[in-house]
């Protein structure tokens, strides 16, 4: 992969993660599993690396978009941020420009939004210091 990307440069976040989901279809319609497989989860680490939070943004939607299609299985598309998130895949600001994007007019947002609420906004609090970081 990365001759190709220094060759012909990077595909966008949304058309990788069309791609990858597309991939691993059996896998990623069920389960958040796919973003850790070294197949798919190590070409998307790789080739998000250098992505704008606009391009992460966009990658999300695609991942949306595709969970649209399966009615958004309970629960899966948030186990899928955190594993994108814990796998540095995506990095906050590419959530949080997914969350407050106001032109979000993707199919399944609202249910996106609803099931990722708790996930996003523990992400955007702040860490409280603990009394042993204080000392």
């Amino acid at each position: 992969a990365k001759d190709i990307f220094k060759k012909n440069g990077r595909p966008s976040g949304a058309v990788l993660f069309e791609a990858v989901t597309t991939a691993a279809e059996d896998v990623a319609k069920s389960s958040a599993n796919w973003i850790a497989m070294p197949a798919y989860g190590e070409l998307l680490k790789f080739a998000m690396e250098d992505s704008d939070k606009k391009d992460q943004m966009e990658a999300l939607y695609a991942l949306q978009i595709f969970l649209n299609k399966y009615d958004f299985p309970k629960g899966l598309i948030e186990k899928c941020f955190m594993a994108l998130y814990s796998l540095d895949i995506i990095d906050e600001t590419g959530f949080f420009e997914y969350k407050y994007d106001v032109d979000g007019d993707v199919p399944g947002r609202m249910k996106a939004i609803i099931q990722t609420s708790t996930w996003l906004t523990w992400l955007e609090t702040p860490e409280e210091e603990s009394e042993e970081d204080e000392e």
